[in-house]
């Protein structure tokens, strides 16, 4: 018992040091300049005096989670920060023992009917999931660029470097954790039809040219399932007419 309640001290302090946030508010990541954390679907919630336990599945893996008290249901989607992982720890308020837990100090409850978020009525930006390809050669190489190919060949020694490239946004993945993440193609690479994921402020459709600027990085895994072999990240897009 002693051992419990030196524990729940400890995760208390940490919890309150590192500053909790309600549900609904954004999780940084994917850009946003926080570690990547846990993310799934809730299967369980469980709710004690002043915490609320959750299990998550993702990816066919499930996770239990502890947090201050927030609001949550079963089908939910939730993302958390990274937390602290305590292993073979005893509930006194549940009597009950988790083979591993993670105790989070930051929430996002994402909702199972959450509406997509809508530009304002002054923006002429309207999202368009998917268009076809760019022919072969139809792209011309940016000036004191890269084309897309040629970042695959020379990406080790451009790596963390800014790089520029001209292509055609052919996938609006919309905004994830704080930035537009967006597929681009640039008709290189034969029928291969390379593609580069860019994350972004800046709003584009897709079929548009865009000449992009960026830092190029290399095999960043956010956690989640985004793991990625090449990424533009902190993107700045111009439009061509």
């Amino acid at each position: 018992m002693k051992k419990t309640i030196e524990i729940a001290i400890i995760i208390s302090m940490f919890i309150f040091l590192t500053g909790f946030q309600e549900a609904s508010k954004p999780v940084a990541g994917h850009g946003g300049r926080a570690i990547a954390g846990h993310e799934g679907n809730v299967v369980e919630v469980i709710n004690v005096e002043g915490y609320t336990y959750v299990e998550i599945e993702s990816d066919g893996k499930n996770t239990w989670l502890a947090a201050p008290s927030f609001k949550v249901e079963r089908g939910d989607r939730l993302m958390t920060s990274k937390g602290i992982k305590m292993g073979n720890f005893e509930s006194r308020f549940l009597t009950r023992k988790f083979p591993v837990i993670w105790f989070v100090g930051t929430v996002e409850v994402i909702g199972k009917d959450k509406p997509e978020a809508k530009p304002a009525p002054e923006s002429t930006w309207k999202k368009v999931d998917t268009v076809e390809s760019p022919a072969f050669g139809s792209i011309n190489k940016a000036d004191d660029g890269y084309t897309l190919e040629e970042l695959i060949d020379y990406k080790k020694k451009l790596e963390n470097k800014e790089v520029t490239l001209r292509a055609m946004v052919v996938k609006v993945s919309g905004n994830i954790m704080g930035n537009e993440w967006y597929h681009v193609q640039d008709g290189t690479g034969g029928d291969a039809s390379l593609d580069l994921i860019i994350t972004t402020k800046d709003k584009v459709n897709a079929g548009e040219i865009v000449l992009i600027t960026g830092k190029l990085g290399l095999n960043r895994d956010f956690g989640s399932g985004y793991r990625y072999e090449m990424i533009i990240e902190e993107a700045t897009l111009k439009v061509e007419k």
